[in-house]
């Protein structure tokens, strides 16, 4: 079911941000007003956000029919460059995602999201700069949703082999640090990485129902184990199960894992 927040987002023309849903009710009633006016610069935003989990492809013409109308529209560039990277087309979502921040650059979404770019295209140490922009913003903005940053800052020093400097950042989320409903399980895996809760509990409290969730979880599990325990056979027997995972291979975590899967197993 689609939330308010979705249909603000679709009426407004504004970054996609939470839960994001199709409905093919409000898809074919968007569909007809473009029929009417295929210049409805909202319409075509709107068609782009109900496809943007549902069809990446058709998200990314949609918002570029939308930027063609407005061509400095900060948040089109987000969300297109959002979709270009669920394709892993990181070249194309670094290029959407600069021109995005330099349109606005007070969202500290739009520095995560050209963070992950840099990340994707091996520039780690830039992606750092990114996450640590967005820390800044969301203490400036009031929206203090740092424990997705620091996982980032995290996930790109140890690609570094800068693993000091990788726990160091976990210390600045602990129990108390608040975080956005939705992202709750950022926290829950840098207070599993800092032991704060133990392997056990983190574990048991995954939900299976939700493939791209389990993913999401058994990575950080495995990060665990891997960085923290350094249990290399426990670590493939996770991977293996993030890779029997039947949907979300889309995901982030199921892309990690598959790449961290073949190395393992390569020095095995």
């Amino acid at each position: 079911m689609v939330k308010e927040s979705q249909i603000k987002i679709m009426k407004e023309g504004l970054a996609t941000k939470g839960p994001i849903e199709m409905d093919k009710d409000m898809l074919k009633e968007v569909e007809e007003q473009l029929k009417d006016n295929p210049y409805d610069f909202l319409a075509h935003c709107a068609r782009g956000v109900l496809y943007f989990n549902y069809d990446f492809e058709k998200a990314i013409e949609s918002f570029s029919d939308a930027l063609a109308i407005n061509p400095f529209d900060s948040n089109q560039y987000y969300n297109r460059g959002r979709k270009f990277l669920s394709l892993d087309k990181y070249s194309q979502a670094l290029s959407d995602l600069t021109v995005a921040v330099r349109i606005d650059d007070k969202d500290s979404w739009k520095w995560h999201f050209l963070g992950v770019a840099y990340f994707g295209l091996n520039r780690f140490k830039d992606a750092i700069d990114c996450f640590f922009k967005s820390i800044d913003l969301h203490f400036i903005n009031k929206t203090n949703n740092i424990p997705p940053e620091v996982e980032w800052i995290w996930l790109s020093y140890v690609q570094l082999g800068e693993f000091d400097k990788a726990n160091e950042a976990l210390k600045l989320v602990d129990e108390d640090t608040p975080v956005q409903g939705g992202d709750i399980s950022y926290k829950r895996r840098i207070l599993l990485k800092r032991n704060i809760i133990s392997a056990c509990e983190f574990e048991s409290s995954i939900n299976y129902e939700s493939d791209s969730h389990a993913a999401t979880e058994l990575y950080g599990l495995a990060n665990y184990y891997q960085h923290i325990e350094k249990n290399q056979k426990r670590v493939i027997e996770i991977l293996e199960k993030i890779l029997s995972i039947k949907t979300s291979h889309h995901a982030f975590a199921y892309k990690m894992a598959k790449h961290d899967y073949s190395l393992l197993v390569s020095l095995d």
